[in-house]
């Protein structure tokens, strides 16, 4: 009888700690599935922060090119 109850006293505590352990990685794995989505939305306003970027470089360029050729043809009067 000794083992018996021995053996489930220990069962009974690894269900307790198996069943908190559970718990414990069901809140770790939704804070790691919010911070993925968090990291996921910061680098989606990233990569428009950058086509913007692009889009005003791409635009400087042009007027810097204009600028340039109305200089040159200043320069050739």
């Amino acid at each position: 009888m000794g083992i018996d109850r021995t053996a489930a006293l220990i069962n009974s505590k690894l269900a307790e700690v198996t069943s908190e352990a559970m718990v414990q990685l069901h809140k770790r794995n939704q804070r790691i599935e919010l911070t993925v989505q968090e990291s996921q939305i910061t680098i989606e306003e990233s990569h428009l922060t950058i086509q913007r970027l692009e889009s005003m470089l791409e635009e400087a360029k042009l007027e810097n090119e204009n600028y340039r050729r109305q200089e040159e043809s200043q320069l050739t009067f």
